[in-house]
């Protein structure tokens, strides 16, 4: 029963990072050829299939932070916590998805990723006392979103 409950928490933790990748994936699909395009992209902007294959595995890697750390029973209250801002980390995600492409604000994105960095650091921070392995799996994805911020900026000056 212990290892079908281990299999369990991956699936949901797989699934939730992946269901905020498909939301935000909306978003961003129907407004790339309107909007995206339109846009006065950096020197430093990839194509589109690289980003999708950089978010595919950046949500593998924190669908598994996730699991490392709902497995772990020690620190209930430190894990709670960091699970909680998990969650909602993946609510500012998408938002910025829903910012950036539907409502084409990149300066509300821009806010939403700079919340979603804080939210970010402190996760791995809460993570780095639970699991040092949960914290360095989430290291590409705030170099990843740190990125994309630098992107989301200079196009605003």
């Amino acid at each position: 029963m212990g290892d079908m409950n281990e299999i369990l928490k991956l699936l949901i933790s797989l699934s939730f990072c992946f269901l905020a990748l498909c939301l935000g994936g909306l978003f961003t699909s129907s407004n790339l050829d309107v909007f995206y395009s339109t846009l006065n992209k950096l020197e430093l902007s990839v194509p589109y299939w690289v980003y999708d294959l950089i978010w595919t595995i950046m949500c593998i890697f924190i669908a598994i932070s996730l699991f490392i750390v709902w497995r772990i029973p020690k620190m209930p209250k430190t894990r709670k916590r960091a699970m909680e801002l998990f969650w909602m980390q993946l609510i500012f995600n998408v938002l910025w998805s829903l910012f950036f492409f539907e409502m084409r604000s990149p300066k509300t994105a821009f806010i939403d990723l700079i919340l979603l960095l804080i939210i970010v650091l402190i996760i791995i921070v809460k993570f780095y006392k639970i699991s040092r392995l949960a914290a360095f799996l989430l290291l590409p994805y705030i170099m990843w979103i740190s990125f994309i911020a630098g992107l989301n900026f200079l196009m605003l000056i």
